[in-house]
C-alpha cells in the first residue's frame, strides 16, 4: 500500500506561459520605443552639428543648445531604463521557471 503524502509535487511539461497583457503591451509599445530611440539620436547628432566654434562673447546660444541637449540626453535615459525593467522582467522571469523546473 504506497500512498504519497505531504507537500504537493508540481509536474512540470515544458511551457509556462506568459502574461498575455504584458506580452501585449510590449508587443505594441517597442516599436514606438525604437523609433523614439533613433529620433532621439537624430536630435542629438542635429543640435552638435549646430552648436558653433567656440568664439568670443554671446554665447547665450550656445548654452541655449548644450541645455537642449542635456534634456534630450534626459530622454534618452529614461526610455533606455524603461527597455531595461521590460528586460530585467523577462530574465527574473526566465529565473523563476528555471527554478520550477
Amino acid at each position: 500500500h504506497d500512498v504519497l503524502s505531504g507537500t504537493p509535487i508540481y509536474v512540470f511539461h515544458g511551457v509556462v506561459p506568459s502574461n498575455p497583457l504584458i506580452t501585449t503591451l510590449e508587443e505594441k509599445l517597442k516599436p514606438y520605443i525604437f523609433h523614439f530611440l533613433d529620433s532621439i539620436a537624430i536630435i542629438k547628432l542635429w543640435i552638435q552639428l549646430m552648436i558653433p566654434k567656440v568664439e568670443d562673447g554671446n554665447n547665450f546660444g550656445v548654452s541655449i543648445q548644450e541645455d537642449s541637449l542635456a534634456e534630450v540626453r534626459t530622454l534618452e535615459t529614461d526610455v533606455t531604463q524603461y527597455l531595461d525593467l521590460t528586460y530585467k522582467y523577462l530574465i527574473s522571469r526566465g529565473e523563476l521557471v528555471k527554478k520550477v523546473a
